[in-house]
């Protein structure tokens, strides 16, 4: 079974590391997390990169800036 988690940010680093901490220490399936980056502007771009290259199961895409919640899911999901 595999366990795909989307998670959409913009501009919030504070969270991130621990969000993907916590879904990594799930033992019970594979995973892919998923973080789609809506354009931030602060340090998030670099910040989500030091995040992927530190965990396999995490895969960052960067969007324009939508500011629309679901979009920014639908780009996870496709």
């Amino acid at each position: 079974m595999l366990l795909s988690v989307i998670i959409p940010t913009f501009n919030c680093t504070e969270r991130i590391e621990k969000i993907v901490e916590s879904i990594a220490s799930i033992a019970m399936c594979k995973k892919e997390i998923i973080i789609i980056d809506d354009g931030s502007v602060d340090a998030s771009k670099n910040f989500l990169k030091t995040v992927e290259k530190k965990n396999k199961q995490v895969k960052i895409i960067f969007n324009n800036h939508n500011g629309v919640g679901g979009q920014v899911q639908n780009v996870g999901v496709n």
